[in-house]
């Protein structure tokens, strides 16, 4: 996040080691929600991680967009992909 100059866009960043549990765990995207006073419904997660970012995020039930730089092959069952975070405005 540092590096990509995103955060000053974020009210809150959620660190894996400050809940104690890493992704796909439900618990760090509870938190996340719960520390963001949101809903499942009005949340997204943004990530580059297939398994921990999107996989995670569905199973818990909130809309994921794979951050996908490197053009890797998508699944079919991954509905929203971006390249470049500058793609990100599409969705939002």
């Amino acid at each position: 996040m540092d590096l990509s100059g995103l955060n000053p866009y974020f009210k809150n960043v959620i660190i894996s080691e400050d809940v104690g549990v890493n992704k796909p765990d439900s618990k760090i995207f509870e938190h996340a929600l719960t520390k963001a006073s949101a809903t499942k419904a009005e949340s997204v997660m943004i990530g580059d991680s297939l398994e921990a970012d999107i996989r995670g995020a569905q199973a818990y039930g909130i809309k994921a967009i794979f951050f996908n730089p490197l053009k890797a092959e998508k699944p079919e069952d991954v509905a929203h992909e971006i390249t470049h975070l500058e793609e990100l405005l599409e969705h939002f």
